[in-house]
């Protein structure tokens, strides 16, 4: 309809009917819509940047899914259309991320392997092994690698860890991506409890590819809670 969340609508009930009571007016209708909610569950999550994303590398860019500039305080935004998809809307798709986080919890929706030509890919998940254990700071390397990832835009999933002997340090880009498109935006979100990371990751704004390289998508880090040696195990989805 075009309202923003908190405006002022009255909406005026004619009956037509044989009803014989008098046409009233109605203000007490709050409109519930978060800039950057495409899929309208009023949770920010990596469906709503899929589909962001797919709106920004579309030819030409499919500019109804604008959302920046955009003036007020998060959530309550009003976007201020300029016409193109870049680094402004992208602001504010982050911080309308964050602050779904933090109101809302983890928001853990079905993982997908998004927007690929290919067939199914698959996904590796491979330690890096340090290069010199003397001077090793204890740090654990683990590399996501994305098999028939021709045509891939975004990649996102949930990679389980035991908390009690793993602390979750960082999700970086691997770089994949970034032989690809222009810029590869990450986000994350860590459970309450610690033993969850959702993270996605996207390409916005396609490049012409040189050399291709077998680049891992991300890259964990991760830092041992225990000094005895254990068996690393993580699952993904």
């Amino acid at each position: 309809l075009g309202f923003q969340r908190l405006d002022g609508v009255q909406v005026r009930l004619t009956p037509y009917d044989l009803d014989p009571g008098a046409s009233t007016v109605l203000d007490s209708i709050t409109m519930l819509s978060y800039v950057a909610d495409y899929t309208g569950n009023l949770l920010i999550s990596t469906d709503d940047l899929a589909q962001f994303a797919a709106a920004w590398n579309a030819d030409p860019q499919d500019v109804r899914y604008e959302i920046g500039p955009a003036s007020g305080i998060v959530p309550d935004l009003t976007p201020q259309p300029d016409g193109v998809l870049d680094f402004e809307d992208l602001t504010v798709f982050a911080q309308m991320w964050n602050w779904s986080f933090a109101h809302h919890g983890f928001a853990k929706s079905i993982p997908v392997l998004a927007k690929a030509i290919s067939e199914n890919p698959t996904i590796r998940l491979t330690q890096r092994m340090p290069q010199d254990l003397y001077r090793w700071d204890g740090t654990i390397l683990v590399d996501l690698f994305v098999d028939g990832a021709e045509g891939l835009m975004m990649v996102d999933g949930v990679i389980s860890y035991a908390p009690g002997s793993l602390q979750l340090m960082e999700v970086a880009d691997g770089g994949y991506l970034r032989q690809f498109f222009e810029a590869t935006p990450l986000l994350s979100q860590v459970s309450p409890d610690s033993s969850q990371a959702l993270f996605a990751l996207a390409g916005l704004g396609t490049v012409e590819p040189g050399s291709i390289d077998d680049l891992p998508v991300a890259t964990l880090r991760f830092k041992p809670k225990v000094h005895e040696i254990q068996p690393l195990i993580l699952d993904y989805t």
